[in-house]
């Protein structure tokens, strides 16, 4: 049998996937964690970032073994990436940042190019800087970064 894709490019992957072999994973009950964002704790599970002053439990590891028909935010448990490599879903501000660029959390939990994006006064919508560096653009708003 002949494979005729060994040289092609990896293709695009969403938010989630872990790459590397120098992680730090954890798992934990699940209560509506998402793949690719930073998750935190409420009531001993993980659920999603509400705001930027949420302490952060790590991001969220797209399920290889739960059911296959029920969506990863839905899976009774979740593995979170503590830190290393692992593609997450951006909200670009300004423009793809450049390989080893700081990046920022938005109130959502995704990862952002933009320290302030919001210029209303009061400021409500800012972002917070956080312990990850930028390495690549694999798709559409999803990037790979190296978080520590």
């Amino acid at each position: 049998m002949g494979f005729d894709n060994l040289t092609k490019a990896i293709p695009p992957v969403g938010p989630g996937e872990v790459y590397g072999t120098a992680n730090v994973i954890t798992d934990h009950p699940n209560n509506g964690g998402v793949p690719g964002v930073f998750v935190k704790w409420a009531s001993g599970k993980l659920v999603p970032v509400t705001a930027i002053t949420d302490t952060v439990v790590g991001i969220g590891i797209r399920s290889k073994t739960g059911a296959v028909d029920v969506d990863d935010k839905d899976q009774p448990r979740m593995a979170v990436l503590r830190s290393g490599l692992i593609t997450v879903d951006a909200n670009m501000i300004t423009a793809v940042p450049k390989n080893g660029d700081g990046l920022y959390m938005d109130p959502n939990g995704k990862v952002s190019d933009d320290p302030d994006p919001d210029t209303s006064t009061p400021p409500v919508n800012q972002n917070v800087a956080i312990n990850a560096q930028f390495v690549a653009e694999i798709a559409t708003d999803v990037w790979l970064i190296h978080y520590r």
